[in-house]
């Protein structure tokens, strides 16, 4: 017991040395933090908005602040979309995104304009959360204009039992709403909540033992196509953004979601959920299908389309896994809508 006060003792100086007050754990303490913060409408994401110096800021995914009033020689540029527009890869090893990608060559091509690309994608985000987006926070924005990439969270939600025209069967699970909560509030952490030290070797048991692990995913033959229910519920999606924002007269680029054919879909890093797995050659039909949705859909509201898929034509150069980018995928895409743009004179 002695020698456990004097390590925690040692732990709390320290921490006052990094900034944190010496009777204060809160930085510590996962149970402090570990329920998941519900956001209205959208369940979970990012902070949207922020207030410096009396001055409101809208915040992209990952922190680029843009004046919430937009100037004249504003064009504003919102990116909708999952785990591929917010780019986490590319992110962390480059700091950058195909959205600030997109926003640096807009920029040099266009110098008179205030060129912003905001990106508004998040990890596991489907046409639902970004519709709720669009209607109660991006529209107030007054965008010139959207571009709409997503499909992969869409498709898989047929595969969680009980499939709802919200998504809610998916999107209700516990390792979207409070996984946090469950990992972390567990009866030794409860008990010694209070101790530094604790924590400090806790998080030192978890970097080493606490590893994603490689596990055979459940598979079976689902078909080439996805379920009736789930395309129609996917082009409703794709239509509602067009009703929406074309009453308030934004454009909107449809863009497709790029797949790697060659990676297997039937090894997940991190088992996520328990569920049944489409066949490797069925989860790159089915999401080309969706592709094709996505196209139609487009075609059908005379809506600006991008065809990133065929762009990246499945070169495992241009992805990390199945569908998300590499650096250089990541510069692809960006490429893709700027050449889009320019070639059809949408920023005037």
């Amino acid at each position: 017991m002695i020698l456990f006060c004097i390590a925690e003792i040692s732990i709390r100086t320290r921490d006052v040395f990094k900034g944190y007050g010496f009777f204060s754990n809160d930085h510590r303490d996962k149970l402090a933090s570990s329920r998941t913060r519900i956001i209205p409408y959208r369940i979970f994401g990012h902070n949207l908005y922020v207030e410096k110096n009396n001055v409101k800021y809208i915040v992209s995914r990952h922190n680029e602040l843009y004046p919430l009033e937009k100037s004249k020689e504003t064009y504003r540029i919102v990116c909708l979309g999952g785990s591929t527009t917010e780019d986490e890869w590319t992110y962390n090893k480059n700091r950058t995104h195909y959205p600030l990608v997109l926003q640096h060559l807009l920029s040099a091509k266009y110098p008179s304009k205030k060129i912003e690309v905001i990106n508004l994608g998040f990890g596991g985000y489907a046409t639902t959360h970004m519709l709720t987006l669009l209607e109660f926070d991006v529209i107030s924005w007054i965008p010139d204009l959207v571009i709409i990439s997503e499909n992969t969270n869409d498709l898989t939600s047929y595969l969680f039992p009980g499939f709802a025209f919200d998504y809610s069967n998916k999107y209700g699970t516990t390792y979207y709403t409070d996984r946090n909560f469950i990992k972390y509030y567990t009866t030794i952490n409860a008990l010694l909540r209070w101790s530094s030290f604790y924590w400090f070797i806790r998080e030192k048991w978890d970097n080493i033992f606490d590893k994603p692990q490689i596990a055979p995913q459940k598979t079976r033959s689902f078909g080439n196509e996805p379920p009736q229910t789930s395309q129609i519920i996917f082009r409703r999606n794709l239509m509602n953004f067009f009703f929406i924002a074309s009453n308030w007269g934004i454009p909107l680029i449809y863009g497709t979601q790029p797949i790697n054919p060659n990676e297997k879909s039937s090894v997940y890093i991190v088992v996520k959920h328990d569920i049944v797995w489409p066949l490797d050659h069925e989860v790159v039909l089915q999401h080309k299908f969706f592709n094709g949705i996505i196209k139609q859909v487009a075609a059908l509201t005379k809506s600006y389309f991008v065809d990133s898929d065929s762009s990246l034509l499945g070169n495992p150069k241009y992805f990390i896994d199945e569908v998300h980018y590499s650096i250089e995928g990541t510069e692809k895409v960006a490429k893709t809508y700027y050449d889009f743009i320019v070639s059809n004179n949408i920023i005037k």
